[in-house]
């Protein structure tokens, strides 16, 4: 599951979206619940409301594996008082804590509104979770059925929280880039904050004056996009788009200088600074520094498809180019080497507790292993392999043994797809030099056979037909590794709350959003 808050028109409302994979592996996405949040945005108001929706659909928490939002507080807070305590959900994918949701450390939050403490004074704040009538008397609703008792505690406790890594990567590119720039290198980030500032308002003059635009239009014979205050992505893919046409943009802001006498902004307007060669060589060593992430971004955020196993090779991906950019020292200014260096601090830093080959980070592991694309190419060292393939080995045993099923005798053939997507390409790196082993264990020949095909050809047939591994990956992959599908919801949701349509009431929006997003259920 996903859930996110939006904000529109005065009104808020909380997103809920489910997604599982169908007997083909294929998966399938579906707007739940857009329910109205009124009053402020607290971790118990948040609670109360997953709780409700899970109880309305009858959605037992031993059937989510996750839900994945982004890291703001009222959401983190929610998980950790009313999350399960360790052990409670038993068809969850795993006993472990789930590291990623708890341990990034040094997170800047989106802010939120203070919150209120509306708990009994006598339930301690930092334990894991409260007592059952607790939950009940805070919440103020009945969350237990009476006619039965042994699934009510089904509902009284939240699923596994997964921080959005989407979300995560976000904070990677702007607030640690830019604190740990400023303190390793005062200059660059000087260099880099006066660039990106005349940037700045050269695209509000151009967005801003309509005589301004005609100029740039004109001059460079196409726009150029403005940054969102909300999406990083946005900032580096202006800044990029920008040093690419930088002879146009001096142009540009020569001509534009010469109509600021004609108050073509509405009033008198300051002229516009030209960049000098230091800071435009800057903004290039900082578009080439960081672009890796911008890749991630968009393969995580672009579509259903990026799903947990994808976590781990996109971090181990980013932090080879940012090696590798070391290395070469293909810089166009003097303080390349530093932008790259800070940037692979700044991973290392934040990301470092779930990039560790261990028994806390099974899960995100086996999540990439047993996916066709990634297998155990993305993995460093040979050590770490040889831990990896041991885990799904010994994975595969015990759901053998669990559910005493025994593994084909013959495997099928899998049909081979060509894939020279760009998604592709960012992976490569990781791949080269991989070397594997096998053994003629016959309860795992499977396993082998599977991790012994190409990766170069990913395709999902490589675990389809064969039980065991088609649960494995099921188990591990259900989850989505950001929260971008509830948030592409959101404006889907601007096209049904138009101006035209700002009185309509919070039940018909949802019926109108549910049926324009679930709209091949209705068919």
């Amino acid at each position: 599951m996903t859930a996110d808050v939006w904000t529109n028109k005065a009104r808020s409302f909380l997103g809920v979206s489910i997604h599982f994979l169908d007997e083909n592996l294929d998966r399938k996405s579906y707007l739940l619940a857009f329910r109205r949040v009124y009053g402020r945005h607290t971790y118990i108001v948040l609670a109360e409301m997953i709780l409700s929706i899970q109880k309305e659909f009858n959605i037992k928490r031993s059937k989510v594996t996750h839900i994945v939002t982004d890291g703001a507080s009222n959401f983190r807070k929610a998980f950790s008082i009313f999350g399960a305590p360790d052990g409670i959900c038993e068809g969850s994918t795993d006993e472990s804590a789930n590291v990623h949701s708890t341990s990034i450390q040094n997170e800047d939050e989106e802010e939120e509104l203070e919150i209120e403490e509306v708990l009994a004074p006598e339930v301690v704040e930092d334990s894991l979770y409260f007592p059952p009538e607790t939950i009940s008397e805070s919440l103020n609703f009945h969350v237990i059925n009476d006619d039965d008792e042994d699934d009510c505690d089904e509902y009284l406790h939240l699923p596994k929280q997964e921080r959005c890594m989407a979300h995560s990567l976000n904070l990677l590119g702007t607030t640690d880039f830019e604190k740990n720039l400023k303190i390793s290198s005062p200059r660059c980030f000087d260099i880099l904050t006066s660039g990106y500032g005349k940037l700045k308002n050269f695209w509000a003059l151009n967005s801003r004056s309509t005589v301004a635009h005609e100029i740039v239009f004109n001059v460079c014979k196409r726009s150029f996009p403005c940054p969102n205050a909300t999406r990083w992505n946005s900032k580096f893919d202006a800044i990029t788009v920008a040093e690419k046409h930088k002879l146009l943009i001096k142009n540009a802001i020569d001509e534009i200088n010469k109509e600021v006498n004609k108050n073509i902004g509405g009033k008198r307007s300051k002229k516009l600074e030209q960049l000098s060669s230091m800071e435009w060589k800057v903004l290039k060593d900082y578009s080439n520094t960081l672009k890796p992430i911008a890749i991630a971004l968009d393969i995580l955020q672009g579509d259903c498809r990026a799903c947990q196993g994808y976590v781990l090779p996109t971090l181990y991906a980013i932090k080879a180019s940012f090696e590798t950019n070391i290395k070469e020292k293909n810089f166009t200014s003097d303080y390349g080497l530093s932008m790259n260096e800070c940037s692979l601090k700044c991973l290392t830093t934040r990301f470092e507790a779930i990039m560790k080959f261990n028994e806390e980070n099974k899960e995100l592991i086996l999540a990439s292993v047993i996916h066709p694309s990634f297998k155990i190419s993305w993995i460093e060292n040979e050590r770490d392999k040889e831990y990896a393939q041991t885990l799904l080995i010994n994975t595969y045993i015990d759901m053998a043994n669990d559910k005493q099923k025994r593994p084909p005798n013959d495997s099928s053939q899998y049909e081979k797809t060509q894939n020279n997507s760009a998604e592709s390409q960012f992976f490569k790196r990781l791949r080269q030099g991989e070397r594997r082993t096998c053994t003629d264990d016959t309860l795992t020949l499977d396993v082998w056979k599977y991790l012994l095909q190409s990766i170069e050809d990913p395709n999902l047939d490589q675990v389809r037909g064969v039980p065991i591994l088609e649960d494995i990956f099921r188990r591990y992959n259900t989850t989505l590794s950001s929260s971008g599908v509830i948030e592409r919801i959101f404006s889907k949701a601007l096209l049904v709350f138009t101006p035209r349509r700002n009185r309509i009431t919070d039940t018909n929006f949802e019926k109108a959003l549910y049926i324009q997003q679930n709209r091949d259920l209705l068919l």
